[in-house]
């Protein structure tokens, strides 16, 4: 696919995305046949030495540490793992080094619950981003209930009124 697409500067690293350098728990599930590798996600637990464990990188660290200065897009569909992987980007985020990020979050059953989804947007709210429904026309808002309704929601730092057709 890199090749196909003339992604000659691709670099892969296979690692987990968290708040901290370390290790976890890679559970994997595959559905009723065994094809679904898209509801895969991370925990801490590392008690069970018959589990997968994988690496867990924090991207602030990762990226100072590869000379990253800027994102211009960061992807998170990590099972309710995006607040933690948010933390482990805090100053990139705070600092204005993250432009765009597209999220998909599983929100908690009521409204007003704290979970992964609604810290995430709390931390991104606080850094001064602005959020969007996916489509051709993004209309930026600030955080609120309103995002509830959304499993998909992406999030800018650029200039909140402006409408990107």
């Amino acid at each position: 696919t890199a090749g196909l697409n003339g992604l000659d500067r691709l670099y892969v690293h296979e690692v987990a995305v968290s708040s901290q350098n370390g290790s976890a728990t890679l559970k994997r599930c595959r559905g009723d046949l065994g094809t679904n590798e898209g509801m895969n996600y991370i925990t801490p637990d590392l008690s069970d030495s018959r589990l997968e464990r994988v690496q867990t990188v924090c991207l602030d660290q990762f990226c100072r540490h590869h000379a990253i200065d800027y994102v211009d897009l960061l992807k998170l569909d990590i099972q309710g793992h995006e607040h933690s992987a948010l933390e482990g980007a805090e100053y990139l985020i705070k600092a204005g080094r993250v432009g765009m990020i597209f999220m998909e979050l599983n929100w908690a059953g009521s409204a007003g619950s704290t979970c992964a989804a609604t810290e995430s947007i709390r931390l991104l709210d606080g850094a001064g981003y602005r959020f969007s429904r996916p489509g051709k026309c993004l209309k930026w808002e600030q955080g609120g209930e309103w995002l509830r309704t959304l499993n998909d929601v992406v999030a800018s730092r650029g200039r909140p009124n402006q409408i990107f057709q």
